[in-house]
């Protein structure tokens, strides 16, 4: 099986069947057309899904069913872009062939652009890099970081390089309810903040934060050191979809992230659960304050006694 990218083709080179990158990047990311930057990077996390389910119909190293050629046609890409459709396809097959501004079918038949990537990414230097790679690199105060999803594929995991400057930070002081996160200390010194201890750090050191305890962890780089950190988040939900509850104690908030939720709560507004289950049965209103007043709810009767403070 081959997977064949036509790239830019003339109007009537439109083979049955085909793969329709070129109308899905109209749709998943219109203000990055046929380009792969790390602005549009949300956005291709989403394509990225689209073709790995389109991909996983027609091919894969297990299935004796596919026909002869994968087709797909894609926009004008940019070197970025291109080199990211090709890592994508390369996951399902190693023979893949470009074809640049093809005019007819008959020019189809012919071998294309040998072009399969293999996947692998150093993250000792940039050395070698190609260009999705350095397309999705950011630089924030006192940190740099390098990107390796999504051209690791649609995966549960999501994992970039940090490289944090001396007496600096990538992130805050956090924890997560719906993602598990595990920091692998490459190269440099640093600490680790987990919880209200600080620990320091050395290359081949695993910091482990799974769910279920909401364990805040943060990495620092010591004061005469930068550190680089390999940062893997594992998602229950590939598309990174997830109602996540992110809690930050030293900023004393609550986010709520994930479908339908981008919110922020004040960290000393929690409560114990232990009032509103002893009146589940009951009408009433909680306030901002948490306070509460008597509420008319169907099917209840209103709480009677005192608010709490």
């Amino acid at each position: 099986m081959t997977i064949k990218i036509l790239e830019n083709p003339a109007k009537e080179v439109r083979p049955a069947g085909a793969i329709r990158c070129d109308v899905a990047w109209k749709l998943f990311d219109p203000d990055n057309m046929g380009d792969f930057r790390m602005e549009s990077m949300k956005n291709m996390i989403r394509f990225t899904q689209w073709l790995w389910a389109d991909l996983s119909n027609r091919s894969g190293y297990l299935r004796v069913d596919h026909g002869k050629n994968i087709w797909i046609i894609a926009p004008a890409l940019t070197e970025s872009a291109r080199s990211y459709l090709v890592r994508i396809c390369s996951f399902w097959d190693i023979d893949i062939q470009l074809y640049h501004g093809i005019a007819s079918m008959g020019e189809a038949e012919n071998p294309g652009e040998k072009m399969w990537i293999p996947p692998v990414q150093n993250i000792l230097s940039g050395e070698g890099h190609d260009a999705s790679q350095l397309a999705i690199n950011e630089t924030d105060s006192g940190s740099r970081c390098s990107y390796l999803s999504p051209l690791t594929g649609f995966s549960h995991a999501f994992m970039r390089v940090y490289d944090i400057e001396p007496g600096n930070t990538y992130s805050r002081h956090h924890s997560h309810t719906a993602r598990e996160e595990h920091y692998i200390v490459i190269s440099g010194r640093g600490r680790a903040r987990i919880a209200d201890r600080e620990i320091p750090i050395s290359p081949g050191d695993v910091i482990s934060k799974p769910t279920g305890p909401d364990l805040p962890t943060q990495i620092l780089a010591a004061d005469d050191s930068p550190v680089r950190v390999l940062d893997i988040e594992i998602w229950s939900d590939p598309s990174r979809n997830d109602k996540d509850v992110v809690v930050y104690p030293d900023h004393r908030e609550i986010c709520l992230f994930g479908g339908g939720w981008h919110n922020t709560l004040p960290l000393d507004s929690l409560m114990d659960a232990g009032d509103t289950m002893q009146h589940y049965e009951t009408g009433y209103a909680r306030k901002a304050d948490g306070t509460w007043s008597p509420a008319v709810i169907p099917g209840t009767q209103p709480r009677e006694e005192t608010g709490i403070q």
